[in-house]
């Protein structure tokens, strides 16, 4: 199985959180996280339930947690100021492809 990386979602959050408020981007000003938090934490705590207790059914709520947080920091693209917006999707082409290539009924635990 591959595995979706932690890692992939705090690069995303890194370039999220580089939003300015020049013209080339929406001022989300320094709340953004408050939009994402419900997610983010979901996404974490089915993280932690799936390394812990591998299932079909912790899989299953893992993936579903991740694409709502991937949905939720989309969201926010508008934030992202021009120049990074190419970097942005390609985080976001790169988690998406990893989540879909997950089959969570194929895994042998």
């Amino acid at each position: 199985m591959k595995t979706f990386n932690l890692f992939l979602f705090c690069s995303i959050l890194i370039v999220v959180s580089s939003c300015s408020s020049d013209d080339s981007a929406d001022d989300c000003g320094d709340e953004w996280f408050q939009q994402v938090e419900a997610e983010f934490n979901t996404y974490l705590s089915a993280t932690e339930n799936f390394a812990n207790n591998a299932s079909v059914s912790t899989c299953t709520t893992f993936v579903d947690a991740a694409n709502a947080y991937i949905d939720a920091l989309e969201e926010l693209r508008t934030c992202v100021p021009i120049p990074q917006r190419e970097e942005f999707q390609r985080l976001f082409d790169e988690a998406r492809e990893d989540i879909e290539v997950t089959q969570c009924s194929e895994i042998e635990f």
